[in-house]
């Protein structure tokens, strides 16, 4: 995921005032139980993917939030690189931040994204 492939989305979720924001980088890691991990390889099936990503991010009414992007990448992501990405605004950053929270954790629990 080129950080430029999200920049029309970031410019406009930034570009809007009184808003506190909440963006959040999600990388793979080095190791994992121990053992040394070079990348990690996501598959996913699409439609159902986009479909569950938005059905979470409508979920939005428990928070007071003015914009939402999630960005899932698919295929090979070497260490270091982003996997996941979250951007929030909100009028309020307490909202931001447990929107965040709630968003990759149901990402993790019930989008149909593998990760090998």
């Amino acid at each position: 995921m080129s950080p430029w492939a999200l920049k029309p989305c970031v410019v406009n979720l930034l570009s809007r005032t009184r808003t506190k924001r909440k963006v959040t980088l999600f990388t793979t890691r080095d190791t994992f139980d121990g053992k040394t991990v070079l990348e990690l390889r996501y598959e996913a099936y699409v439609p159902m993917a986009i479909g569950c990503i938005k059905s979470i991010c409508s979920s939005r009414s428990k928070w007071n939030l003015k914009s939402i992007v999630v960005a899932h990448r698919l295929g090979p992501v070497p260490v270091g690189e982003t996997s996941v990405f979250i951007a929030i605004s909100a009028v309020h950053r307490t909202d931001a931040l447990d929107a965040c929270k709630f968003l990759i954790d149901e990402i993790k629990a019930s989008v149909p994204i593998w990760k090998k």
